[in-house]
Formats: C-alpha cells, sequence, structure tokens
C-alpha cells in the first residue's frame, strides 16, 4: 500500500494544478492508496484564506 503525506505546499499546489508541484510530486499523489495532510496544513490554509493571501488564487 503506498501512503504520501503532503504539506500545505504540495495541498494549494495540487488543487490549483500548478507547475510548481514537480511531475514525480504529482505522479506519487495520484498513484498513492493514502494522502494524509498534516492537521497543521489545514489551519495554514483557513489562515492563509482567512487574511486574503489566499482568496484571489481559490
Amino acid at each position: 500500500m503506498s501512503v504520501v503525506v503532503i504539506d500545505t505546499h504540495a495541498i494549494i499546489w495540487y488543487f490549483l494544478q500548478s507547475k510548481k508541484l514537480s511531475a514525480p510530486a504529482l505522479a506519487a499523489i495520484d498513484n498513492a492508496e493514502l494522502v494524509y495532510v498534516a492537521a497543521i496544513s489545514v489551519v495554514k490554509i483557513i489562515y492563509l484564506q482567512e487574511n486574503v493571501i489566499l482568496k484571489s488564487i481559490l
């Protein structure tokens, strides 16, 4: 079973389909059976969104 743990940048880049996410990282996420997201990453994304930093791109 393949498991991947992704951080804040990887989550944002993945969902925005950004070219900043490398091809191997994208493949690892796409092919993983389980993808874990650190709880702090969720908190960071909420913080960034609430503070306008991400509003222009989400």
